[in-house]
């Protein structure tokens, strides 16, 4: 019985736009076996880095550049049902700010030096009606042990308090709530799924739209 999934990103096929990324698999086939049936990785990719998101949510980061180089086969882990494989491009890797939460437009954004967090809520298209802006939050660093940072931009919006319109650093994550939140690193684990996969914006929202159709 075949099963079907989805590889997307830096991969030789898309290049051709063939098969939107998408396979149908029979037996036991690992990410390595993936990637040759997709004609390759392409001169650009970030091997370091690929994520496979599972049926159940779950992401997986594959380091497999370790597999290719030292046999590490914890590396090629078996591609399951439902598995969607994203293979990131060194290009990928840049000045991006990423705004989500109770905004109008959440996605990934150009980094600028100098750009505020208020400035990036503006990039999104502003906050949505149940926004609580005195509670935003910038996460940033490395997901498995990240800066939380307080940015309280109702001050800056309502109350004119510049002083406290924190400045970015690419590859920041805003963050506004809908409501407050006790414990931050608690919510950070639950939401880590999503934000593990966040380079996905990076694709293109027409194409990965055209691909979930397919889907």
């Amino acid at each position: 019985r075949s099963k079907k999934v989805m590889i997307t990103g830096a991969v030789q096929t898309l290049r051709a736009g063939t098969r939107a990324g998408i396979y149908y698999l029979s037996g036991k086939t690992t990410l390595f076996e993936l990637l040759v049936m997709a004609g390759g990785h392409s001169p650009d990719a970030n091997l370091k880095d690929i994520c496979i998101q599972r049926k159940d949510g779950t992401v997986l980061n594959i380091n497999i550049f370790e597999f290719l180089s030292e046999g590490k086969i914890e590396n090629d882990p078996e591609i399951m049902v439902g598995d969607r494989v994203y293979v990131p491009s060194t290009k990928d890797i840049g000045d991006m700010i990423f705004v989500f939460g109770e905004v109008k437009n959440p996605g990934a954004y150009p980094f600028s030096q100098g750009l505020t967090a208020v400035q990036a809520v503006g990039l999104a298209g502003g906050y949505t009606d149940l926004a609580v802006l005195e509670d935003t939050r910038i996460i940033r660093g490395r997901l498995d042990n990240p800066a939380i940072l307080p940015a309280n931009v109702e001050s800056v919006i309502k109350r004119g308090e510049m002083g406290k319109n924190v400045t970015l650093a690419k590859n920041d994550i805003i963050y506004i709530p809908r409501s407050r939140i006790g414990d931050w690193n608690a919510f950070l684990s639950k939401l880590r799924p999503t934000l593990d996969f966040i380079i996905l914006p990076l694709i293109g929202a027409t194409y990965w739209r055209d691909i979930e159709r397919r889907w």
